[in-house]
């Protein structure tokens, strides 16, 4: 009977919009992307030439560039193996409860610090692979095995394969790319108008 009246739990997460090429990778078979699909603990989710929004449990968004390989380890614990991703975090209303996120990269690690918008990128380079971290709004931390570095709103760093992150340094926030405007678009889109079925009452925000 307890189980029967006990309220329900947050949903997993789910792909909510898919444009172009998108695939999935789950219990070692490839399929490709479906709308509305709830994930599970080590999927894999490939772009080729499409785009991916995610929308968490909390009602947070990860938006996945073209080109881009997420594994999604946990609800708040991510591998990018490459490309490009936005992370949305909810929780203005109380910036205590947001979900602490996690996007590990190759040569590197982001932490959330609360709400906020964060854009993480992994690439190789001629100097070798390479994570960059920008932060629209909120902060987070950008750590590897030779340091750590805290970015804080309008503020990037970029950390190299063996070497500590560098110094953040202003960009410019308004400046978006194709990727950014996509991203801001689907970002207005939801916020204020993710269904309340996805969100408990106490963290809409």
């Amino acid at each position: 009977q307890s189980n029967i009246d006990a309220p329900p739990g947050p949903p997993p997460a789910h792909l909510s919009v898919i444009e172009g090429q998108a695939s999935i990778d789950r219990d070692g078979r490839s399929e490709p992307a479906v709308s509305n699909l709830p994930l599970l603990d080590g999927d894999r989710l490939r772009t080729t030439d499409g785009r991916l929004e995610v929308i968490l449990p909390d009602g947070s968004l990860l938006h996945l560039d073209r080109a881009t390989t997420v594994d999604m380890l946990a609800a708040d614990l991510f591998r990018l193996v490459q490309g490009r991703v936005t992370l949305i975090v909810r929780g203005v209303r109380d910036p205590q409860r947001a979900v602490r996120y996690q996007v590990d990269a190759p040569v590197a690690s982001v932490q959330t610090g609360g709400p906020g918008e964060f854009r993480v990128w992994s690439a190789e380079s001629v100097a070798g692979r390479e994570v960059e971290l920008a932060v629209f709004s909120g902060n987070a931390i950008l750590a590897s095995e030779a340091g750590t570095e805290e970015v804080r709103a309008g503020e990037r760093s970029v950390v190299r394969d063996g070497l500590a992150p560098s110094a953040p340094q202003y960009f410019n926030s308004a400046r978006w790319d194709e990727f950014g405007r996509w991203s801001a678009a689907r970002r207005d889109e939801r916020l204020g108008a993710v269904s309340v079925q996805y969100l408990p009452s106490e963290l809409t925000a």
